[in-house]
């Protein structure tokens, strides 16, 4: 900021910042972007990611230009903040970049040969895989063990492969083994388990798999990679990704302080004066509970039974609201959604939900 501020005022009339501001300007930046920077994992130790350096150069720069946009008292110059961002991006990639390519820093060379995986399952299916897997010449994988249901399955060996863990103790055996890849046989185990898993260990750097059958909700917009004859769908939860749950909850706050403030007082005052309450009424009424955190805009009907499942908070409207078809389990529509979530979901989910509050108002 300060290197931004000599270069503007060399190449222009301006003079520059007073000198009161001087605190502002030197921290709440700075702290923005250290903020942002960790969420991306751009401090990851024995990691130097220059695409994540990127990205939260990218969503810091874009906060602090709305901060100053929305609170013009603090806005100063817009030029410095382009011209400290510039010099942000090039600093911080230069050095990592120097790092990457001549000393090696930040690059695992045994990354290839260190990935390792887990099949959960003890039945036919699961050996299968594992044995596909361990003939598969073109992939350089390295099958640590299977994962048994029960404890007492431990130790036991079937064909070429030990059981070297059970559900209840597999985050241990993922970092006591190293593991990179965890695949699930689904016709040894149900959702529940497998997202329970999945759910325990999302703080592990690991890519959750599942082969099998009955796959069909769980699918939506994964990967499928086809080992001959056997499907392997990849698992990630949006849901329990940190930045996503960050940006998540700056929408629902953004957006239910703007309802709360411009809204609400007058749905309040029609809900008293009339005692008639539509469903929209009771939307806008429910806000609150939003901006204190208790509930998102978007989300499951009920919070999940299960605790070890983050599914997220309950919410005002979600595919459970949407979805007319009763064949469809509450369930299913959670764990896709989960699945899927992003900021763009949510803004379709909300509009879809208000069409249908008017629509039906009309109707």
């Amino acid at each position: 900021m300060f290197l931004a501020e000599r270069i503007y005022i060399t190449y222009s009339n301006w003079k520059g910042f007073e000198s009161p501001d001087y605190i502002v300007i030197y921290t709440i930046p700075a702290l923005i972007h250290i903020t942002i920077a960790a969420l991306a994992r751009v401090y990851k130790r024995d990691s130097l990611s220059v695409l994540r350096n990127f990205l939260a150069v990218a969503i810091s720069f874009i906060l602090l230009t709305s901060i100053t946009f929305f609170f013009k008292q603090f806005a100063y110059s817009r030029a410095v903040v382009l011209i400290s961002y510039f010099i942000l991006i090039i600093s911080t990639s230069f050095w990592r970049i120097v790092l990457k390519l001549f000393f090696r820093v930040g690059v695992r060379i045994d990354d290839i040969s260190r990935s390792r995986t887990l099949v959960v399952g003890t039945n036919n299916h699961a050996v299968k895989v594992a044995n596909k897997l361990k003939s598969k010449r073109t992939d350089y994988r390295s099958i640590a063990g299977l994962i048994g249901k029960y404890h007492s399955d431990i130790n036991k060996k079937i064909e070429s492969f030990e059981v070297i863990g059970s559900l209840e103790n597999i985050e241990k055996v993922i970092k006591e083994y190293d593991i990179s890849e965890v695949i699930f046989s689904s016709e040894n185990l149900n959702y529940s388990e497998m997202m329970t898993v999945v759910a325990n260990c999302q703080n592990e750097p690991v890519e959750f798999k599942i082969s099998g059958t009955e796959l069909d909700f769980i699918v939506g917009k994964t990967s499928v990679s086809m080992l001959d004859d056997i499907p392997l769908i990849e698992v990630q939860y949006n849901i329990s990704s940190t930045s996503l749950k960050f940006i998540k909850r700056i929408f629902d706050l953004s957006l239910g302080l703007f309802v709360l403030f411009f809204i609400y007082p007058f749905i309040y005052l029609i809900s008293k004066l009339s005692k008639n309450k539509s469903e929209f009424r009771s939307f806008i009424l429910s806000v609150p509970s939003v901006v204190v955190g208790k509930k998102s805009f978007v989300g499951p009907e009920k919070l999940n039974s299960d605790k070890t499942i983050f599914m997220g908070k309950q919410g005002l409207t979600g595919f459970w609201k949407l979805e007319n078809n009763k064949d469809v389990e509450s369930e299913k529509l959670d764990f896709y959604y989960a699945k899927n979530q992003n900021i763009w979901l949510d803004i379709d989910i909300l509009g879809r939900t208000i069409n249908k509050m008017w629509s039906c108002k009309e109707k």
